[in-house]
């Protein structure tokens, strides 16, 4: 069974095999979010980068993370047009 929280839609179908942990980085990237003066940081950082970091982060078992789904390209499994 998997549980994937609600308030997370960006989660639904992600099934990362891929986690970096992101800890010792938090502040750069909070940081760096923060200095985009035109944006919300403090909504976008506390509603959903904190919320997903620490998401991915207890799944990779650290307090912070990133998940990826890792793509080999040298298996052509894509249906799409040109490639």
């Amino acid at each position: 069974m998997f549980l994937i929280p609600s308030h997370l839609p960006q989660s639904l179908g992600f099934l990362p095999d891929t986690y970096v942990d992101v800890s010792p980085v938090l502040e750069k990237k909070k940081a760096a979010l923060f200095a985009h003066l035109s944006q919300d940081g403090t909504g976008i950082w506390s509603q959903h980068h904190q919320v997903i970091a620490s998401w991915r982060g207890r799944e990779a078992g650290v307090t912070a993370a990133e998940a990826f789904v890792h793509l080999n390209r040298d298996i052509q499994t894509s249906k799409l047009p040109g490639s």
